[in-house]
């Protein structure tokens, strides 16, 4: 609203929806609308973040297999260990070889069954009713530290064929003496297959985490890329608005210097009287004839009043350079830093009934009428703590945007009032009231495609009443709005607007009062 500039590319702002899928889905089909910086930063973080993520997962898993497998070993050598133990207290059997008579069935090794062998001191099989000879078993080498006394137990896992066997040898006791061990075992064909169930269910836990992994961590590179990349377009239609703003006024004031270069000025009144009679001279034949310092040139001749006007002209056009300039630095600073402003109490009251007065000439030129309304419900004083200079050119940019904007026969209204219970949606919230400011409008409006964008810099509007109304202010360079917002801002308050296109606008401004400014 505050006057012509650029439009943002349709598109450009970052997070817009182009189609129906959910956000972090679409993240992972589409690439930054910012250029190339961007992209490859966006790629960059994308795939450190999966590949930490996925090394870190990738360590998860082997100590959760290392754990399982140790805590599932540690399973088996306790049944062992309470298998042989059990047997071992029973002795040995009578006789010293194996007893006669039918055996039991087979151990078959797919099977997750204990079975037990009796082995007499010398090495020899006393007991085997699993029958697991025939898997290379029991493990004598196994069971002679045992045997001699070296060793009180001894853990081994043995290979024979396809299958593995985890065995644990106890000794028999008599009198203290070892007179036998027992050696008992199990198959590790159920723990290979628990290990193999792990591994399985460990690679799709990981692929799907993995996967997750994957789009999160686009989302949150979006995510986290957005205020960048916003800043970064910010930054882009702000330089390309000043540049735009700068080398209009430079080329005028190129040309017009050009032509003040080139301008010739007529002689003086009296000199051009004494024309006449010096010709005559010359045609007498007197001396200094055909060498007249007063003959007008070729070139064409202008009066004072016109260089001076060109003059004029520069230094107007030097003037909005000046200003646009100024404000181009202000709005560079951080709204933030307390030293931008010269703080002091200040009445918003007679702020604006000042800035009311020195506006009135204008509405009264444009056939609109002003109003200053002040909001007595509150006895409360209408101050803040701020910047007296500053506040001044926020009510003077809201009430010339008021008149400028509105047409003749209409109104523009300005009121503050005191708010209590009041908390702004600025950086600095208050907590008990505030100073509330409104001006409003019976103009043009503002289309619900500009009310985004109204406070940006240099946005030119997009309805067509907007610009041919903006279009024909001289001196503005949209600037004005922007302002305002980075004014409100570095006093800790709130702008917003609302408008619909022909029916006018409002903007309120709230600022935090003086007690609660600085008491924040």
């Amino acid at each position: 609203m505050s006057g012509p500039a650029i439009t943002p590319s349709p598109g450009a702002a970052p997070g817009v929806a182009d189609n129906a899928r959910p956000g972090w889905l679409r993240g992972l089909f589409r690439q930054p609308r910012v250029g190339g910086p961007f992209r490859r930063l966006r790629l960059r973080l994308v795939v450190s973040n999966t590949i930490i993520a996925a090394l870190i997962l990738v360590i998860i898993s082997f100590a959760i297999y290392a754990f399982e497998a140790r805590v599932a070993l540690d399973q088996v050598d306790s049944q062992l260990k309470t298998e042989a133990m059990g047997k071992a207290q029973h002795g040995l059997p009578e006789g010293d070889a194996l007893a006669p008579g039918e055996p039991e069935a087979a151990y078959q090794a797919s099977s997750p069954n204990l079975f037990s062998v009796i082995i007499g001191p010398s090495g020899n099989v006393i007991e085997d009713d699993d029958q697991v000879a025939a898997y290379g078993l029991p493990n004598i080498a196994a069971a002679r530290p045992v045997l001699s006394g070296a060793q009180r137990a001894a853990t081994v896992t043995v290979t024979h064929g396809a299958f593995e066997f985890r065995l644990y040898t106890a000794p028999v006791l008599e009198d203290g003496k070892v007179v036998g061990a027992v050696q008992s075992g199990m198959s590790l064909v159920a723990y290979a297959q628990h290990m193999r169930d792990l591994v399985s269910m460990l690679v799709i836990l990981d692929t799907i985490i993995a996967l997750l992994i994957l789009a999160s961590s686009v989302f949150l590179t979006d995510r986290a890329l957005a205020p960048a990349r916003a800043a970064f377009e910010r930054q882009r239609q702000f330089a390309g608005g000043a540049s735009h703003e700068l080398r209009t006024p430079l080329a005028i004031v190129r040309s017009l210097a050009e032509l003040l270069a080139g301008h010739t000025c007529a002689p003086p009144p009296a000199a051009r009287l004494t024309l006449p009679a010096l010709a005559g001279s010359a045609e007498a034949g007197q001396p200094g004839a055909g060498a007249n310092p007063l003959e007008a040139p070729s070139a064409p001749e202008e009066s004072q009043d016109e260089v001076a006007a060109d003059a004029r002209a520069i230094i107007e056009e030097v003037d909005y350079m000046t200003r646009l300039v100024s404000d181009l630095l202000l709005l560079a600073r951080d709204e933030r830093d307390e030293r931008a402003l010269d703080w002091r109490v200040v009445d918003m009251r007679a702020v604006a009934r000042e800035v009311a007065a020195r506006v009135e000439p204008l509405a009264a030129a444009q056939n609109v009428r002003l109003v200053f309304e002040e909001d007595r419900r509150s006895d409360a004083p209408a101050t803040v703590w701020g910047d007296r200079d500053r506040l001044r050119e926020l009510v003077l940019i809201l009430l010339e945007n008021a008149v400028r904007y509105t047409p003749s026969g209409g109104e523009a209204r300005i009121t503050v009032s005191v708010s209590h219970g009041w908390a702004p949606t600025g950086r600095h919230p208050t907590r008990r009231g505030g100073v509330k400011l409104m001006a409003r409008d019976t103009g043009v409006g503002i289309a619900a495609a500009d009310l985004p964008h109204v406070f940006e810099p240099f946005y030119r509007p997009s309805s067509e009443a907007m610009r041919r109304v903006s279009g024909a202010r001289k001196g503005s360079a949209g600037l004005g709005l922007a302002l305002a917002q980075w004014i409100v801002e570095a006093h800790g308050g709130s702008i917003s607007v609302a408008s619909v296109a022909g029916a006018g606008a409002t903007f309120t401004v709230d600022l935090p009062r003086e007690m609660e400014r600085r008491g924040a």
